[in-house]
């Protein structure tokens, strides 16, 4: 069951506000995370915003059959 807080609205209204709704693979981002990868040598690297069913990946290097995935299937859900 995914918990839907004050503050994850206060989140999703602020990503809708700055019109930042969660376009897979946003250039600036896959640039950002590929420096990130390279930097501290790891296979991936991620930017992902939480929506209310889902969680998309907005900046991916190492995953690109990822995009987007159920919220109640990603790690962010746990970690928030």
């Amino acid at each position: 069951m995914v918990a839907y807080t004050p503050t994850f609205w206060s989140r999703s209204f602020t990503t809708w506000r700055l019109k930042v709704l969660g376009t897979p693979g946003q250039g600036v981002f896959n640039d950002f995370v590929s420096v990130v990868a390279k930097l501290f040598d790891v296979p991936i690297a991620l930017v992902s915003l939480v929506r209310a069913d889902d969680v998309v990946f907005i900046g991916n290097a190492g995953m690109p059959e990822a995009d987007i995935v159920p919220r109640e299937d990603s790690m962010c859900s746990v970690a928030i």
